[in-house]
């Protein structure tokens, strides 16, 4: 579990209107990363080690980028099949 979640247990994961990124989402906190909502709604992941960070675009008006963040998230260990 990211450091800053051990932190704050009572934290509340960001939510955003894209159902795709708001699976990533989902699973990205259930299995211990550290989203925070951005200044222009982007969300950013650390993983659980803190080593790496992935941007989550707000939306998926490029149909490159929602494809793009689970390619990291899956590169950086997120389990995506659970």
């Amino acid at each position: 579990m990211h450091p800053k979640r051990a932190e704050n247990p009572g934290a509340k994961r960001p939510k955003v209107s894209a159902r795709a990124i708001e699976i990533l989402i989902e699973k990205a906190w259930e299995q211990g990363w550290w989203c925070v909502k951005g200044k222009k709604s982007h969300v950013t992941a650390y993983s659980p080690d803190g080593r790496y960070i992935v941007t989550l675009p707000s939306s998926p008006s490029d149909h490159r980028g929602v494809r793009n963040a689970r390619q990291l998230l899956r590169k950086y260990g997120l389990d995506l099949k659970k």
